[in-house]
């Protein structure tokens, strides 16, 4: 890495640091790039350039930090099918209950925002990734003959998915409290995997 990169990278760093901070303390609506240029030493054109906008700084700080706990995270293989899938979508959940008012913003700008292709795409790619995750344990389930042949990863993966979105957005919506969608979460994939079974 070049000093010129390392540079870069250095107020890089200090924007996203600022961002983050103030986000927590004083809210996402509340922040504005000049506070985050500001409180990061660097011209509001850096921030722009550098960290792009506002809502583009809140989904990288947070995918940023989604990934850091993933590093963390670890599941019993041998539990069974709907444990591991509650676990491993439970984990999000605890992320985002941890900060909701900010993670509500960041499911605003991810599903709604204005995003470029390159973006979009990044995202995407994540979401196939747990997916494959997913895919890959009923897999797993159907090579030991605890599951349905028949049954297609992608589609099983994809309703996982489908039911983790629906708890995820009707508590951060308002509509449900997440303690009761997390039991609705477990019994609909108790359900969802009792139907694979042969």
């Amino acid at each position: 890495m070049t000093r010129r990169d390392r540079h870069k990278q250095e107020r890089l760093d200090r924007i996203r640091a600022a961002a983050w901070d103030l986000f927590r303390t004083q809210g996402y609506e509340h922040t504005t790039i000049r506070q985050i240029s500001e409180r990061a030493d660097v011209a509001v054109g850096t921030v722009n350039v550098l960290g792009g906008s506002k809502a583009s700084l809140l989904i990288s700080l947070f995918q940023a930090a989604i990934e850091d706990r993933l590093r963390e995270f670890r599941v019993d293989a041998a539990a069974p099918l709907e444990d591991r899938l509650y676990d491993c979508l439970n984990f999000f959940l605890c992320f985002y209950e941890a900060q909701p008012d900010l993670a509500r913003h960041f499911m605003r700008e991810t599903l709604y925002g204005d995003r470029t292709p390159e973006e979009r795409g990044e995202e995407l790619a994540r979401i196939d990734a747990l997916m494959g995750l997913i895919s890959g344990w009923l897999t797993q389930e159907q090579q030991a003959g605890r599951a349905r042949a028949d049954v297609e990863p992608l589609l099983f993966s994809q309703t996982v998915f489908a039911l983790y979105l629906l708890t995820l957005q009707s508590w951060l919506a308002g509509l449900y409290p997440l303690n009761d969608l997390r039991a609705t979460l477990r019994r609909g994939l108790q359900a969802t995997v009792l139907a694979l079974r042969p």
